[in-house]
């Protein structure tokens, strides 16, 4: 009996003792002989130190040490440290285990030399050097830059033809006499390729040959990977596909690459809208229906509906890309009326305009035609007799002319012809991270009132830091209409400032001319606005910001940079997938009192709040 109760209690006795055996050990790293900077970037590279699994026995530590060694010298030869050395050491104190790296960097080698061969024979002659390929190395022994180096290679040779050519050995001999060594690139270029077919897969609405016009090559040119890369992109950009592949075939033997095209399409129909908000103005919706593949072939038929108080307008455009051109033709309608404290008026638009892109489509020309048509009232003023008469700028109608101010309905009617240029490289419209924007437009107009209206607009920005970086945004905008005098201009063509939009802390349009003895809001021959704005993140989504705006509307056909208005605030920017949501708190430093009870002008508001989607500029 005494015998079977030892046997039955020897395995609960093993079970204890592996219990206490199995205890998990804290393995603590170090890493000697680095500076605090290259310690900091290497540290990651030890699996122990980046991700301390508990161990139970000090032989998983060691063969994690001596692999860690491997990884870090890996690393520092990476980095031009060639001759560097490692000796782990792992020894265990009580439940702790300490590894520890002792590093000898020795001294960090350059490239003094490169050397540019080849792994398959062709008949035509090749490049010899690096310098002959236009690549000038800075002697750099790091992995990146020798990665770097071989990249610019391989985009040398894709741009010449050689669309297989791959790296088929890159080696850098040491010299550790010297503390250098030699890079030698051994390339398989594979035999020139010119363009054959093409071939379109994945179509199903879209027209196979008008997905075929957005290539910027012709059929026996010489391959290059930048056209092929272009060719996607710009089929991206066409808004028709959710995903574009653009995949170069191998050669034949004749030498041609067929390419093939494989899309998948988007549908092409699209309902949206947006809301936003302004003390001045109250609420804007706007609701917009969208087909961009109208007719199979990129037509993009547009009908959309804003409504706020003071405007309310509906729109529809019909747009036809010129892939071949490239560019676009436009035919537009647009019905709108206004109600503001400046003028009343219905209007009614209809024209049409041809564009041109330029440089990799960044640069845009576009010039057309416009019939209008407008029912205008306003407050006008009348002298003794009836006449209707025009005060010059700095005259009154009632006390320098003693004539009285009347409601008035004016109709003008006109055709202008509008031409701009846009340089536009901005990737996000609602968001730019990169590039700038700039635009300019003449308008002459020829109908009831003869004039030429010019403007001018520049927007850029500077960033610094990552996801929790700043921008320095700025915004120029300037504007003329020459021809005429501003009494002479048709209300719905003068310049009004004021608003979300131009000079924020200033009410819709009142940052402009005011009658003092009416409160009648004028509106200019002229514009200028400058807005600076600074914008920092406190966390990935949350962005802060702080601006000025300074500026306004003008009388004279010129700005009149002594006689602008300042307004600045505070705002907050909350990311979201579609776009930054934006809240903006301005106020008018020039604030101003109402000049007349009762007139239209009731003076300046202490506050303005903005909401709306998208950073203002």
């Amino acid at each position: 009996m005494i015998m079977l109760r030892r046997l039955l209690l020897a395995p609960a006795l093993c079970l204890a003792l592996a219990g206490q055996a199995a205890a998990e050990l804290e393995v603590k790293v170090t890493i000697e002989g680095l500076s605090n900077k290259l310690r900091k970037e290497l540290r990651p590279v030890s699996s122990l130190a980046r991700d301390p699994d508990s161990f139970s026995a000090l032989a998983p530590v060691r063969r994690a040490a001596n692999s860690d060694a491997d990884a870090l010298l890996a690393a520092l030869q990476s980095k031009g440290f060639y001759a560097a050395r490692i000796e782990p050491e792992v020894r265990r104190e009580e439940d702790n285990v300490l590894v520890t790296f002792t590093i000898e960097t020795g001294t960090k080698f350059d490239i003094t030399g490169y050397e540019l061969t080849y792994a398959d024979e062709q008949k035509v002659e090749r490049p010899e050097s690096l310098y002959a390929m236009g690549i000038e190395p800075d002697g750099s022994p790091t992995g990146e830059s020798l990665l770097a180096i071989e990249n610019q290679i391989l985009e040398w040779f894709w741009n010449e033809g050689y669309l297989g050519a791959e790296i088929a050995r890159r080696a850098v001999l040491s010299d550790f006499s010297e503390a250098s060594g030699r890079a030698t690139y051994e390339v398989r270029t594979g035999a020139k390729a010119t363009y054959a077919n093409i071939e379109v897969t994945g179509a199903e609405r879209t027209d196979v040959e008008y997905i075929r016009q957005y290539r910027t090559f012709e059929r026996g040119d010489l391959a290059e990977r930048s056209e092929i890369d272009r060719y996607r992109e710009r089929l991206v950009e066409t808004a028709l596909f959710s995903e574009v592949e653009v995949t170069p075939q191998l050669p034949a033997e004749d030498g041609t690459t067929d390419i093939l095209v494989r899309v998948t399409e988007r549908k092409p129909r699209t309902i949206g809208g947006g809301v936003s908000y302004a003390t001045d103005i109250g609420p804007t919706a706007t609701v917009f229906w969208e087909n961009r593949n109208a007719l199979k072939r990129g037509e993009t038929l547009r009908a959309e509906i804003l409504a706020s108080q003071p405007i309310q307008q509906g729109s529809a455009s019909f747009r036809k890309d010129r892939p071949r051109l490239p560019g676009f033709y436009n035919l537009q309608a647009i019905l709108r009326n206004e109600d503001t404290d400046a003028f009343e008026a219905q209007t009614a638009q209809v024209g049409g305009s041809i564009g041109k892109f330029w440089l990799n489509d960044d640069l845009t020309t576009e010039g057309g035609i416009l019939l209008q048509h407008s029912d205008i009232r306003e407050l006008e003023c009348f002298g003794p007799n009836g006449a209707r008469i025009f005060p010059d700028d700095d005259e009154s109608c009632v006390e320098d002319l003693g004539g009285t101010v009347e409601t008035s309905t004016r109709i003008f009617q006109a055709v202008s012809f509008p031409l701009t240029v846009l340089w536009d490289n901005q990737e996000e419209p609602l968001d730019p991270q990169d590039g700038f924007r700039a635009r300019f437009t003449v308008q002459p107009f020829v109908g009831t009132v003869n004039f030429n209206r010019l403007e001018t607009s520049y927007t850029d920005r500077i960033f610094w830091g990552e996801d929790d970086g700043g921008t320095l945004a700025g915004r120029i905008r300037v504007g003329a209409i020459y021809g005429a005098s501003r009494a002479e201009i048709p209300a719905t063509e003068r310049y009004f400032a004021g608003g979300g939009g131009s000079i924020r802390g200033y009410a819709f349009q009142e940052a402009s001319p005011i009658d003092n003895t009416t409160g009648e809001i004028l509106g200019g021959a002229s514009l200028a606005e400058i807005s600076v704005e600074l914008r920092q993140h406190v966390t990935e989504a949350i962005e802060l910001a702080v601006f000025s705006d300074i500026g306004g509307a003008f009388e004279s056909n010129s700005p009149d940079f002594g006689n602008v208005l300042v307004g600045a605030g505070i705002g907050v920017r909350y990311h979201t997938p579609i776009g930054p949501i934006r809240l903006d708190i301005a106020f008018p430093l020039d604030k101003r009192d109402e000049p007349v009870e009762g007139g239209p002008f009731e003076g300046d508001a202490p506050v303005q709040v903005l909401i709306g989607l998208g950073q203002p500029f």
